[in-house]
C-alpha cells in the first residue's frame, strides 16, 4: 500500500509539521507501507528537487518545490511525482500558513483536487483559521474558514483528523467532522542522564519566545520556591538570540535572583536538542493552555517524562481547559507554581510518557485509513542498502 504526504516545507529541524511528517512517514515505512512526500510550498528552497531524506535508518523519497515557483510548475512536477509514486492515499498535512505566507492559500483546494483524482484522501488539520480580534483578522478568519470548507468539499476526504479537542469542536461547528490524532515528539536521541537528577534545577523554554505577564509571574513564584528550598537553578532558552528571545530574557531578568542564570542554546542539531530535553527538570510552554495538544515541543518533553508548565490561559477559555485528547496527559501539566505540585506532575509525566509514542500514533492512523492489514514490517538494513 502506498501513501503520499503533502505538506508545506521539509527542511529538517526548521519546520515542525515537516519534521512531524517525516517521522510519521518513517514509522509507516517500518510498518510495511510505501511512503513519499511532496513539500508543495517549501520556503527553504528556490528550485525543484527530487531527493531522499534519511531518518532512523529509513530512506524517504521527497519532492521539494520552492515556494517561489509558479503554480504551473508546481502542478507539473507534482503530477510527475504522483505518476511515479502512484499512491493509493494522499494525506494533506494542513496549515494555512504553510501553503501561503499570509495564510491565504488561494486555489489550493482546486490544485489538490486535480492531483488527487482517483485516489483516497486524508486531511490532518494541524491548524485552522485564526481567532479574530479586530476587523482585519475577522476577514482573514472568514477567508481561512472558507478555504478549509472548500478543501473538504473538493477533496471529499475519506478520513480527517485534528490534534486537540477545541479544533475538533470548531470544525464540527463548520459541519466538518474530524477524529483526534495526537501529536508526537519529533525529537529522538540517546539517553544521557537520569530524568529528575540534573543539577542545577533546569527550566527550559522551547519553541515560541513570547513575553506574557502570566508566564513571568509564574516563573517568579517558582523561583521563590527554589530559593526557599536552597536549590540552584538555570534557565535555558532553546534557540537563537533573536529579538523575541531577547525580550523574553529581559523580562525574566527582572525577576530577583536570575542574574547569569539565563542562557540561549543557539540552533541545535537533534541529538544536542534531545540531550537538553532529556536532562531538564521542567519545560515552560508559552502555548495557550487549551492548545497544548497541538504542540510538538510539549510532546517532546512529555514523551521523555518531563512535566510541562502552562501558565498562559487565553482570554475566553477556562483555566482548567487543557488541550489534550487524553485526559491522563493533563496530570503532567503544571498549573500551580510550587514544588509540591511539580513533584506530582513529574511522577505523572514519567508514568504516561508512552501515550505519545510515534509507533502507537502511526498504528492509529493506519487503522483509521483501513490499511493495517496490508502492512508487513520492513527490513531497515535492506532499506538503507537499497538506496
Amino acid at each position: 500500500m502506498k501513501i503520499l504526504f503533502i505538506c508545506g516545507s521539509m527542511e529538517p529541524g526548521r519546520n515542525g509539521v515537516g519534521d512531524y511528517t517525516r517521522r510519521l512517514a518513517v514509522h509507516l515505512i517500518k510498518k510495511g507501507l510505501e511512503v513519499s512526500v511532496i513539500a508543495y510550498n517549501d520556503t527553504y528552497v528556490e528550485d525543484i528537487s527530487m531527493i531522499h531524506q534519511e531518518r532512523e535508518g529509513i530512506i524517504l523519497p521527497v519532492l521539494r518545490i520552492g515556494s517561489n515557483q509558479p503554480t504551473r510548475s508546481k502542478m507539473l512536477y507534482a503530477r510527475k511525482w504522483l505518476k511515479k509514486e502512484n499512491p493509493a492515499w494522499i494525506s494533506v498535512q494542513y496549515v494555512p500558513y504553510a501553503f501561503h505566507k499570509k495564510g491565504l492559500p488561494w486555489n489550493l483546494a482546486t490544485q489538490l483536487q486535480k492531483l488527487s483524482v482517483n485516489r483516497k484522501c486524508h486531511i490532518m488539520f494541524h491548524e485552522l483559521w485564526i481567532e479574530p480580534t479586530n476587523f482585519k483578522s475577522k476577514i482573514i478568519a472568514y477567508l481561512q474558514r472558507n478555504f478549509i470548507r472548500d478543501l473538504v468539499l473538493k477533496l471529499n476526504p475519506q478520513v480527517m483528523h485534528t490534534s486537540v479537542p477545541v479544533y475538533k469542536e470548531r470544525l464540527e461547528n463548520a459541519d466538518i467532522f474530524a477524529d483526534i490524532l495526537p501529536i508526537f515528539s519529533n525529537i529522538t536521541g540517546e539517553d544521557y542522564y537520569l530524568n529528575g537528577h540534573s543539577r542545577p534545577f533546569t527550566i527550559v523554554f522551547f519553541s515560541q519566545f513570547v513575553v506574557r505577564e502570566s508566564i513571568v509571574n509564574f516563573l517568579d513564584k517558582l523561583i521563590c520556591e527554589l530559593h526557599l528550598e536552597g536549590l540552584d537553578f538555570k534557565i535555558i532558552l532553546i534557540g537563537e538570540e533573536k529579538p523575541s528571545g531577547t525580550k523574553l530574557k529581559e523580562a525574566i531578568n527582572k525577576i530577583p535572583g536570575t542574574d547569569n542564570k539565563i542562557v540561549f542554546s543557539g540552533f541545535l542539531e537533534e541529538s544536542s536538542l534531545y540531550k537538553i530535553i532529556y536532562s531538564s527538570d521542567l519545560a515552560i510552554s508559552t502555548v495557550p493552555r487549551h492548545l497544548l495538544g497541538k504542540s510538538g515541543s510539549v510532546a517532546a518533553f512529555l514523551s521523555q517524562g518531563i512535566p510541562v508548565a502552562a501558565p498562559y490561559v487565553k482570554p475566553g477559555y477556562e483555566d482548567l481547559e487543557i488541550g489534550f485528547y487524553n485526559r491522563i496527559l493533563t496530570k503532567a501539566i503544571l498549573t500551580i507554581p510550587n514544588l509540591a505540585a511539580f513533584k506530582i506532575c513529574k511522577k505523572a509525566a514519567e508514568e504516561i510518557s508512552t501515550e505519545l509514542s510515534v509507533l502507537k500514533i502511526a498504528e492509529s492512523l493506519m487503522e483509521d485509513l483501513g490499511i493495517k492489514k496490508y502492512a508487513k514490517p520492513v527490513n531497515i538494513s535492506k532499506s538503507i542498502s537499497s538506496n
